[in-house]
């Protein structure tokens, strides 16, 4: 998992490369992705912490909840950027829509 979020941090440092390039809308995803994948890196080093310090931890409500955690940032992430990604196909596509011309 940590690899995983490892391997998240690199690709928004990427797009925040490109951002000056971005569409309004890819530069907001960007912008909302970066404190979500912060809240996820921290919940998985501190995991990884709890787990190092004792394996037993597995079984204990603190462990639990920094996993929920972990997937409530995740899953906030997904929402944002898939609404924003569909939101910005939506527009294309009327923008589309609105420039084919109208046959009867």
């Amino acid at each position: 998992m940590k690899d995983h979020v490892n391997d998240m941090g690199k690709m928004l440092a990427e797009m925040e490369a490109l951002k000056p390039q971005a569409t309004l809308l890819q530069a907001k995803a960007i912008e909302c992705a970066r404190p979500q994948l912060q809240e996820m890196a921290d919940g998985v080093e501190s995991a990884i912490a709890a787990l190092n310090e004792d394996r037993r931890n597995v079984i204990s409500q603190k462990y639990k909840a920094t996993l929920h955690g972990v997937w409530t940032s995740a899953d906030r992430l997904y929402r944002t950027v898939d609404t924003i990604i569909d939101y910005h196909e939506a527009r294309n596509r009327m923008t589309s829509l609105m420039q084919e011309p109208v046959t009867r």
